[in-house]
This record gives structure tokens, C-alpha cells and sequence, in this order.
């Protein structure tokens, strides 16, 4: 279940990151 959960928030990230780098330096 653990391993599920890391895929979807890691795909969910990755949504998040496509359209606005600068989400991603706000999530780091």
C-alpha cells in the first residue's frame, strides 16, 4: 500500500511540476 501511495504522490508531483517549475522548488 505504502509503495502505491508513493507512486501516485510522486505522479501527482510530477503534474504539479509539468506546467510550473516553480512548484517544484516550493516542494523540495
Amino acid at each position: 500500500v505504502l509503495a502505491r501511495m508513493e507512486v501516485a504522490i510522486l505522479n501527482f508531483l510530477k503534474m504539479l511540476t509539468a506546467p510550473t517549475p516553480a512548484v517544484s522548488d516550493l516542494a523540495v
